[in-house]
This record gives C-alpha cells, sequence and structure tokens, in this order.
C-alpha cells in the first residue's frame, strides 16, 4: 500500500471558501428562480405583463445599472420609486431583503459578479422559456399549412446547426406576423416577440436549443401531423 492520501487532492482553504460560496450563489438563484417564477407569473403573464417583458427589465436593469423596481413600478403604477439592487432583487425574486442583504454581505465583489450573472441567466431563461411556450401555442393554432412547413423547417434546420437562432426567430416572426403585423395589437405581440428573442442572448445556446426542441419542435410536429 502507498502512502496515506496518494492520489487523493487536499482542497486548500481558499478551495473550500470558494466552493462555500459557489453553492451559496446557486442556492440564492435557485431561491430567486422559484420566487420570480411566481412574480411573473410564468407562463402566462401577471395580467399586466409578459414575462419576457420583465425579464427584459430585470436582465437590463442588472447589466446597465438602473433601478429595475423604478421601472417596474412606473409601468405597472405610473408612481416611479426608487430601490437599490438588493431590493429590487427581493422584490422580484419574493425573497425577504434580510436574506438578499446576508447573502450579499457575505460575497465577496468577484462572488456577487458570479451571483448577478447567474441571476441575468435565470431571469433570461425563465423569459424566453415563457416566450416559445407563447409561440408554440400559436403555431398550434396556425391554420396556413405553408408557413407551418416554412417554420417547421426552419425549426428543423436550427436545431441541426444550418441555421442561427435569430435566422430562425426572424421565420417564425414573418410566419406568425406578416407584413409586421396588421393591426396595433399585432405590431405590439411582434415588438415584444423580439424583446423576448433579445433575451436568448443571456442563455447558454444548449438551453437555448433545449427548449426550442422542446416547445417549438413539438408544436410543429402536431400542427404537421
Amino acid at each position: 500500500m502507498g502512502p496515506r492520501g496518494q492520489g487523493l487532492e487536499v482542497k486548500g482553504v481558499a478551495q473550500v471558501q470558494e466552493g462555500k460560496a459557489h453553492r451559496k450563489v446557486q442556492a440564492f438563484t435557485r431561491r430567486f428562480l422559484k420566487g420570480y417564477k411566481g412574480f411573473v407569473g410564468f407562463p402566462d403573464g401577471n395580467g399586466c405583463c409578459s414575462p419576457w417583458w420583465y425579464s427584459n427589465i430585470v436582465v437590463d436593469g442588472i447589466l446597465n445599472g438602473y433601478d429595475i423596481k423604478d421601472v417596474i413600478q412606473h409601468k405597472l403604477y405610473g408612481v416611479p420609486e426608487v430601490f437599490d439592487l438588493m431590493s429590487a432583487l427581493s422584490h422580484v425574486g419574493q425573497m425577504t431583503f434580510k436574506y438578499v442583504e446576508r447573502v450579499w454581505d457575505g460575497l465577496t465583489p468577484e462572488e456577487r459578479m458570479e451571483l448577478l450573472n447567474s441571476v441575468v441567466t435565470a431571469a433570461a431563461e425563465v423569459g424566453l422559456e415563457a416566450l416559445l411556450i407563447n409561440v408554440a401555442r400559436r403555431l398550434e393554432a396556425l391554420k396556413d399549412q405553408a408557413v407551418r412547413r416554412n417554420i417547421h423547417e426552419a425549426v428543423r434546420l436550427y436545431l441541426k446547426g444550418a441555421k442561427g437562432f435569430e435566422e430562425l426567430a426572424h421565420d417564425i416572426a414573418s410566419g406568425l406576423w406578416p407584413g409586421e403585423g396588421q393591426t396595433d395589437e399585432e405590431r405590439q405581440a411582434l415588438e415584444d416577440f423580439w424583446k423576448g428573442i433579445k433575451l436568448a442572448d443571456y442563455v447558454p445556446e444548449e438551453k437555448v436549443k433545449g427548449l426550442v426542441r422542446r416547445y417549438l419542435m413539438k408544436a410543429v410536429h402536431s400542427v404537421n401531423s
């Protein structure tokens, strides 16, 4: 038998602390995600705005440093209020301020960046998934067989890597809202669609493909069956 511990990697104090901080970030993200889905009314919205509208506000707010809750308050009630980042995360994630503050204060500047990046990805994925669920429902209700076939082919090409996600989005938009929409409602729906598509920039590509496969491929299969 060789020396005791041979072949084992012994973690230093810094590595252990780093691992604990990462787990804390993951736990925070899971808790945020659960509360955020409730806040935005995933996947159908909360009667005011779509989940992808909220996700754009959260993502842009974190990345560009403006007040998330201020924008949401102004949209919902017309009364802007000033809140800091932790208060905003507490609000949209439906977590207590004390919990958010305790986690935040226990992280280094680098770990705080990891936390914010994790929240951005989580919020973006919620919004994008809700959008694709909405698009899938529209596809299932679509009666134009030629448009169905075109979108089915676009989805197939995207999933095999022969077409980019933005190209796929253009194909979907031209099929669901031809001529960039004929009514104010359709034009608003198209504008909201592109806001949701933008969220894919903050979601790992494999996750985006997984969502397309789960929702859109199923929808186009159902309309082509």
